[in-house]
């Protein structure tokens, strides 16, 4: 019976750490064409601002490039790994051959969107 309550005592304990890090990590979902989505959401000073680190992983697409905070373009063709905060919203601009026009497409990063 000792190991019973034992277990279900670690077993509520889990899931209540679980819940409180799956509330921690919540972020808009991204989808890129050609690329991959990678690295985690960390929370910065006990705020709702956080950090995403986004590796784009050159795959169909000839060429990646990044709008920053200035407004000028930073072109990669090779991985790209962006830092990026939750107040921020970026614009990457994808080129490849697999578009509709075969050129320029982009995507809008917003990541400003209230924790679910």
């Amino acid at each position: 019976m000792k190991r019973f309550a034992l277990a279900f005592v670690l077993f509520i304990a889990f899931n209540a750490v679980y819940a409180q890090n799956l509330d921690k990590t919540a972020y808009k979902e991204i989808s890129i064409p050609d690329y991959q989505k990678a690295g985690e959401v960390t929370e910065k000073e006990n705020t709702e601002r956080f950090k995403l680190d986004l590796i784009f992983v050159l795959q169909a697409a000839n060429s990646v490039a990044f709008k920053d905070a200035e407004g000028a373009l930073q072109r990669f063709t090779s991985n790209a790994k962006l830092n990026l905060t939750r107040d921020q919203a970026a614009t990457v601009y994808i080129r490849s051959t697999h578009a509709l026009e075969g050129g320029w497409t982009d995507e809008t990063i917003d990541l400003a969107e209230p924790k679910s």
